[in-house]
C-alpha cells in the first residue's frame, strides 16, 4: 500500500481500512501466539500499513483546521517583538566571536594549579596503606599454598 494512493482516499475509506487493519493485526496475533503464523513479515507490514493511515488521517485532519487559522492575520505588536528578538540575536552572534578570543589568551595566560599539600599529604597516606596491604596479603596466600601442600605429604 502506498501512501499517495490513501491520500486520494476518502476518511471514511480510510476509517474503514483502519479498522480491517486492526482486525487483521488482532488476527496476526493470535496466529503467532499459536505457532499457525506462516508469513512473519505479514505482522511488520501491517503495522507499518496502520501507521501510514493514520498518519493520512491527521494530515487530512490538520490540512482542514490550517486554512481556518491561516485566515487570521498576526498582530502587528507581535511581528515587531519577533524582529526585535532577531536583531537581538544577530548583534549576539556578532559579539560571540570577540569574547571567545579574549577567553583563548586569558586561558593562556592563566598558571597552571599546585596541588594543596593536605590533599598531597592524603593520597601519599593512601599509597601508603595501599602498600601495607599489598605486603600483608602476599604472606597469606603463600602460606595458604603452603598448608595444602604440608596436608598431602602427610
Amino acid at each position: 500500500m502506498k501512501a499517495m494512493d490513501l491520500r486520494h482516499k476518502t476518511p471514511d475509506e480510510l476509517s474503514g481500512m483502519l479498522s480491517n487493519l486492526k482486525k487483521e493485526q488482532f488476527n496476526l496475533r493470535f496466529q503467532k501466539a499459536s505457532g499457525q503464523l506462516e508469513k512473519t513479515a505479514r505482522v511488520k507490514i501491517v503495522r507499518r500499513d496502520i501507521a501510514r493511515v493514520k498518519t493520512i488521517m491527521t494530515l487530512a485532519a490538520k490540512a482542514i483546521e490550517a486554512p481556518a487559522k491561516a485566515a487570521k492575520p498576526a498582530p502587528v505588536k507581535t511581528v515587531k517583538k519577533a524582529a526585535k528578538k532577531v536583531e537581538k540575536k544577530v548583534e549576539k552572534k556578532a559579539e560571540e566571536p570577540k569574547k571567545a578570543a579574549a577567553k583563548k589568551v586569558a586561558a593562556k595566560k592563566a598558571p597552571a594549579k599546585k596541588v594543596a599539600p593536605k590533599k598531597a599529604a592524603k593520597a601519599a597516606a593512601k599509597g601508603a596503606t595501599a602498600a601495607k596491604d599489598a605486603k600483608e596479603k602476599k604472606p597469606a596466600k603463600k602460606a595458604a599454598k603452603k598448608a595444602p601442600a604440608k596436608a598431602a605429604k602427610k
